[in-house]
């Protein structure tokens, strides 16, 4: 094996690929087939409602991340709001009503942000501060990469429902 090869992979570690599959769902998924589900039956100003209830999730991520540094929970948040993201998304697409749907775009936001949070945090926490670059860079070489494979799938999907169902899915697989 050449030494470049090696070099490269040693800042992997396997569970990046989860971490891919959360890009495909919340950063490429997602933000393209709520709004298209949202817009079939609502209104620009309920599209507006669930991307913001979805972004406001996004700002739990400081008691995330104090959670994990306070009880050493990484793994647990990162599962945890893999499930919760996965089970949110699962259920957009059966409850039309606002009301449930900016419930259930909170939680999405809330859990996308907790596995992202944990993430991070468990690299800076479990290696040594000379290898958080590469690792940190790598892994968000894979949520990139995740994202542009969501934004594709989603540029293929026949419908907003079926584009938010494969988000849960692969949000599943990922907790697998």
């Amino acid at each position: 094996m050449s030494e470049n090869l090696r070099s490269w992979r040693q800042w992997i570690e396997p569970w990046y690929f989860s971490y891919a599959l959360l890009g495909a769902s919340v950063a490429g998924l997602a933000p393209i087939m709520l709004p298209l589900a949202v817009g079939r039956r609502g209104s620009v100003a309920d599209i507006g409602l669930v991307v913001g209830a979805f972004n406001l999730g996004g700002l739990t991520a400081p008691a995330w991340g104090g959670l994990a540094d306070r009880y050493g929970l990484h793994r647990w948040l990162l599962l945890a709001g893999l499930s919760l993201t996965a089970l949110a998304l699962a259920a957009f697409p059966f409850i039309p009503s606002l009301n449930f749907e900016l419930v259930l775009a909170l939680a999405q936001g809330a859990g996308a942000v907790s596995a992202a949070t944990v993430a991070n945090l468990y690299i800076v926490e479990t290696h040594p501060q000379s290898e958080w670059n590469e690792r940190i860079g790598w892994l968000q070489t894979f949520y990139g990469g995740g994202q542009v494979a969501g934004l594709v799938v989603a540029a293929f999907s026949g419908n907003p429902r079926t584009g938010i169902l494969v988000a849960a899915g692969l949000l599943a697989v990922a907790f697998l």
